[in-house]
């Protein structure tokens, strides 16, 4: 059975992996269930033997180098997505040659985005945004490999707004709210 040190450095695990950010949380609970298994099962096998429990993770070393998009935290793991065959490059022609943009669009692999809600305007948008993209996909689709066309689209660069801040005492829908919490007074009769 597994000795009361072993749970400790269990415990103390789980602890430290519920509170990392949620990247770290995700790589710590993994080995932890790995080490867990092993902590749980393995000494039935072994009784004698110093059980490993987990590999030791350096949370704090410097990021390895990697080949991420701009799109890595709203994509599933590259394992799990199927690869892209058809893509939409934003760019500009000049003697003969197309220069695009460092990364296109997947297309094919673009999931519809949801629709509902209870505003009309969003509801048509997201709606005619659905369109758009199910458009794109099936002409890409009849497409032959390595053929290009080109599409006729607007394209936008925009940046976003600066945080807007209402400088105090001309805000209108402001009001005094700890007028709010007034504790009602109980007049005391006296007898």
């Amino acid at each position: 059975m597994a000795s009361c040190h072993q749970a400790d450095r269990v415990y103390t695990a789980v602890w430290q992996a519920i509170h990392r950010p949620s990247e770290a949380r995700f790589k710590a609970l993994v080995v932890f269930s790995v080490g867990a298994s092993r902590l749980l099962n393995v000494h039935h096998q072994q009784p004698k033997q110093e059980l490993p429990l987990m590999a030791i993770l350096n949370f704090n070393a410097a990021p390895q180098a990697s080949n991420r998009s701009p799109f890595a935290g709203l994509q599933t793991p590259s394992n799990e997505r199927p690869k892209a065959k058809l893509w939409l490059n934003i760019g500009y022609d000049i003697n003969g040659k197309f220069i695009n943009l460092p990364v296109g669009l997947p297309i094919d692999t673009m999931e519809a985005a949801d629709v509902r809600g209870q505003n009309e305007d969003w509801i048509k948008q997201r709606t005619a945004q659905n369109e758009l993209l199910k458009a794109l996909q099936a002409h890409g689709a009849a497409l032959a490999p390595g053929q290009e066309e080109i599409v006729t689209l607007t394209v936008k660069l925009r940046r976003v707004n600066e945080q807007m801040e209402i400088p105090a005492g001309t805000n209108e829908y402001a009001a005094d709210l700890s007028s709010l919490f007034v504790k009602p007074q109980v007049n005391v009769a006296a007898e």
